[in-house]
């Protein structure tokens, strides 16, 4: 009995320590109940020097390019990541919430713009996932930070805390910027670049790639005995688009006075969803992208030896998984191959960032600066194998984030959003510097699809590199840089502020127009599969959908509105079965307020620049699945 025991103790003692080391090698924090993810998994240090080398050989031609510089990285910075400690008020704040899990915890840490809080908060903009998931939750903790924009603009919606270290560790300067901190007022003999973009910008890695660059930019002019100085600024926000974007370069960076500003996004408004038509359905909701890198699945919420087992007792590579039906129609009269910035069959997303570009680079003009455009690297092709051990996370991105396109149509039409970068570029003088060409399809590369591990961080920040000397010593050759800061921006760092507000002090007091509601009768129901179930009365119905993942499933008449009026709109909606949420099209049948799956609230929009809108009911499957949905409306 007594050696029985012992054999039990032994193999439970064994069993103990392997879990610890394969959840220590899996990025689980070791000595949690739940497998939860430590905080340190994007940076775990992958670096494979021969490798990274080879590839900086392959892409730089310049004589005046040491290739081992890719492995350098600023020494002072690694100094001041290992020693500085995180505040402990933004940790205390953090693990208050460690209940919801990191990704609501961590936001708890950002300093939100006043005007999107109230509005998001008060449901007054189309950013529904903010106040149902985000700041529902942050109530728990009382108060938010805020920032004060310069205009009455809820953009950006957020800027990343000051002076901070963050569990992830990266630095922020004091401007909530990753990276040194810089002066307003830009020193003698010093060349600034100034960064835009989203998450693929601020990065998931210790180092950022605009971090890297401004290092390399630095070793180039010692070994060239250039007496100039490098400063970057990485301005990047996890989950903005274009018009954030451009927020941040009005209100952030041109006081800075950048002398060459990057821009480098693509994915937050991959959206051509009007060019989609899914079987059996007219036209489909909107597609939702996810800011976020995704958590890995776990098939065991305890044990990551388990979850080890059952992935080596299923071993095959992990392939593209069926998507719904659907034909993707691009407009025949569209040349993707070489598009026209203003031809008028581009998508509407298109336009916009366009239109975005064209106001941004006026801007950059004015201060004597120049914008430069990159293409967006995306990890997409037809056939595309992954590992199921270290792939996971891709595949989940590509099946389920970026789900209903296919492999081959994320390729095709990123491929095309490329050349459309180009034609921008081309159009406008600009510089244009092609990332995605030189980066490979390397899975290994990736944390998902679109960002990069530290291997492919560095990848891309040595591509931005070698394709930026020759940009930088024409401008040196010709005299144009470096040039002096031009004014003496007195108060710029007062924009940068942080305050405090308490939840129970905001104040929801617009006034508002209750909505004029049509009759039932007179709604068009799209989904006519199970039509003859239906229930439906002048003030109720109740409706049998179908089960396609983004379809309308019913739409009023057109509803009279004034121009830039808030509405209130009073209807009771209840789920029986599957997911719908209910939204606000425009007059040109856009979104005016994207489908919003919880009427905890009022369900408020502004009607800008509109005199009609339209209700929609809209299947929303995209954290389910799919099936036929039952669902009851009421206006009380």
């Amino acid at each position: 009995m007594k050696n029985f025991l012992i054999v039990v103790v032994a193999t439970l003692c064994s069993l103990l320590v392997s879990e610890l080391l394969i959840r220590q090698i899996d990025g689980y924090i070791p000595f949690s109940m739940r497998l939860q993810l430590s905080s340190s998994l994007v940076d775990k240090e992958t670096l494979h020097s021969q490798k990274l080398i080879n590839f900086a050989k392959s892409i730089s031609n310049n004589e005046h390019i040491n290739p081992e510089w890719i492995l350098s990285v600023p020494e002072d910075f690694l100094k001041r990541l290992d020693n500085e400690p995180i505040m402990p008020e933004l940790l205390a704040r953090r693990d208050a919430l460690a209940s919801e899990g990191p990704i609501v915890s961590e936001w708890t840490y950002q300093v939100f713009n006043k005007n999107f809080l109230v509005k998001t908060f008060c449901g007054l903009t189309d950013f529904g996932v903010w106040r149902d998931i985000y700041f529902d939750r942050f109530s728990k903790i009382k108060s938010i930070y805020t920032f004060n924009p310069l205009t009455e603009t809820h953009l950006p919606q957020f800027r990343n805390f000051p002076n901070f270290k963050t569990p992830h560790r990266k630095i922020h300067n004091k401007y909530g910027w990753r990276g040194v901190d810089i002066e307003v007022n830009k020193p003698p003999r010093t060349i600034r670049i100034a960064f835009l973009g989203a998450s693929t910008t601020y990065g998931a890695t210790k180092f950022s790639y605009p971090e890297l660059v401004g290092h390399w930019l630095n070793l180039w002019a010692q070994s060239r005995q250039l007496d100039i100085k490098f400063e970057v600024m990485n301005t990047g926000r996890n989950g903005i688009d274009s018009q954030g974007i451009k927020e941040i370069l009005y209100q952030e960076v041109l006081p800075f006075e950048p002398d060459m500003v990057v821009y480098f996004e693509g994915i937050n408004q991959f959206n051509y969803l009007e060019w989609i038509q899914f079987a059996g359905t007219s036209k489909p909701a909107p597609y939702k992208i996810d800011f976020e890198i995704m958590a890995p699945e776990q098939k065991s919420k305890y044990s990551a030896i388990v979850n080890r087992v059952l992935e080596l007792l299923n071993p095959t590579t992990l392939r593209e998984l069926p998507k719904q039906k659907h034909t993707l129609t691009i407009p025949d009269d569209l040349d993707t191959k070489n598009p026209d910035i203003l031809d008028p069959s581009l998508n509407q997303n298109n336009k916009l960032i366009l239109d975005d570009l064209k106001e941004m680079n006026a801007e950059i003009k004015k201060i004597n600066s120049s914008l430069i455009m990159a293409s967006f690297i995306m990890l997409a092709e037809d056939g595309l194998k992954l590992d199921p051990v270290k792939h996971k996370d891709i595949h989940r991105y590509l099946n389920e984030v970026l789900k209903p396109y296919t492999y081959s149509e994320l390729r095709q039409l990123m491929d095309f959003q490329n050349r459309l970068t180009r034609s921008f570029s081309k159009t406008n003088d600009l510089e244009f510097i092609d990332v995605a060409s030189d980066f490979p399809m390397d899975p290994d590369l990736f944390l998902d699809a679109v960002h990069t591990n530290p291997d492919g961080t560095t990848f891309k920040a040595w591509t931005f590199f070698s394709k930026l000397i020759p940009i930088i010593q024409s401008k040196l050759d010709s005299g144009a840089l470096p040039k002096p800061d031009q004014n003496d921006d007195i108060g710029v760092e007062d924009r940068f502020d942080v305050h405090t507000v308490e939840f129970d002090k905001i104040k929801c007091d617009y006034k508002y127009k209750n909505l004029s509601l049509p009759e039932f009768t007179r709604w068009r129901i799209q989904a006519k599969e199970n039509q003859h179930k239906n229930k439906i009365s002048a003030d109720k119905l109740t409706l049998y959908g179908d089960s396609s993942q983004l379809g309308y499933q019913i739409m009023s008449p057109n509803v009279a509105v004034q121009k830039n009026t808030i509405y209130q709109v009073n209807i009771e909606l209840k789920v029986l079965k599957g997911q719908v949420c209910l939204g606000v099209l425009d007059e040109t049948s856009n979104w005016l307020l994207i489908p919003q799956c919880s009427l905890n609230r009022k369900l408020l929009f502004d009607s800008k620049n509109n005199r009609s809108i339209q209700l929609v009911a809209s299947n929303n499957f995209y954290d389910q699945p799919a099936e036929n949905t039952i669902f009851e409306m009421s206006i009380p």
